[in-house]
């Protein structure tokens, strides 16, 4: 579809935050117009409004709509999630020339003095491209990112035996069996041959889902997963940490920071939103999902197709499915 061969995809999930991503940009460096690409990956509730934004910031930066700058309405809703899942099938399908390497970010990943929580980047930090690519470069095998908070680790349920030290997991608050890693908000960047590759491997998963809130947020804890499960290596930036699995982490940091226990295999969630769930006083949990299920169910239409837009800032150009 395009001419054009990126070097990075900047993937940023969307949803009613334009104002909070454009002023935070210029926390990426060595951003090369001639070889890097900007993918905005939008639910937001008034799309026009958001496109209104960007169109200012696309002349700002230099950036060319239907080139290094796309916008794409996407199917899922309100979770960052959803909007990698699309990212994915877009390169996956080759409706989008394959980049070498995909950083996703949320919204507000950037911006440190608005919506900043857990899953906003450090203060002091920058996104340093050329920097990234070395390092991706001398390990193919590595998900690059950089946490504010510590880490999230996901886990079974407590009478699943341990794989480690009970008592070393309980002083970190985790009475249950952890099993994987989990990047915060799922902002992180990787080789993008390894999200093909999972595409291909389960396909059903990224194009046969109903877009609900459900589905988007599993993706936080089972994308880790995927990687987790396949030997990479984690690279945290903000402590400079490099490891591999949760006991490697545990000997170059003996202090994660605050820490997140996920439960996997709980029937309730299971149904739900396909087996993973947070443990934090579970019933209110429930409750929670619930009514943000309905919420996202009135706001939002229920179309089901990824749309491009190929110019700004609101005509409408491209293809759908």
């Amino acid at each position: 579809m395009l001419k054009f061969s990126p070097r990075f995809d900047l993937v940023i999930a969307n949803y009613n935050k334009a104002l909070a991503f454009c002023e935070s940009f210029n926390k990426v460096k060595n951003f090369d117009l001639k070889k890097d690409r900007l993918i905005i990956m939008d639910c937001s509730v008034k799309t026009n409004k958001e496109l209104k934004r960007f169109s200012t910031f696309v002349q700002k930066y230099k950036l060319q709509a239907g080139l290094n700058f796309l916008f794409v309405k996407r199917r899922n809703w309100n979770m960052n999630h959803g909007a990698q899942m699309d990212y994915v099938r877009l390169i996956a399908e080759r409706k989008l020339a394959h980049p070498k390497f995909t950083f996703f970010m949320q919204d507000h990943y950037l911006n440190t003095k608005r919506f900043v929580k857990e899953d906003a980047i450090p203060a002091g930090e920058v996104i340093d491209l050329n920097d990234i690519q070395l390092r991706l470069l001398e390990d193919t095998k590595t998900i690059w990112f950089c946490s504010r908070k510590g880490f999230r680790i996901s886990s079974r349920f407590k009478n699943i035996n341990h794989f480690y030290n009970k008592k070393v997991w309980k002083k970190r608050g985790i009475n249950s069996d952890p099993i994987s890693l989990v990047i915060d908000g799922g902002n992180f960047c990787v080789r993008s041959e390894h999200l093909i590759k999972n595409f291909k491997n389960n396909p059903d998963v990224y194009t046969k889902g109903n877009g609900s809130f459900f589905f988007c947020h599993v993706w936080e804890t089972r994308l880790s997963k995927i990687f987790y499960g396949k030997g990479f290596n984690f690279f945290e930036k903000h402590r400079n940490l490099t490891f591999k699995t949760i006991e490697d982490l545990l000997k170059v940091n003996p202090k994660p920071g605050k820490v997140w226990d996920y439960f996997f295999n709980d029937p309730f969630a299971y149904y739900l939103h396909g087996q993973d769930i947070y443990k934090s006083k579970l019933k209110f949990r429930y409750l929670w999902y619930i009514l943000t299920e309905f919420r996202q169910n009135l706001i939002h239409d229920h179309n089901t197709k990824l749309v491009m837009y190929n110019t700004l800032p609101s005509e409408k150009h491209g293809y759908n499915y």
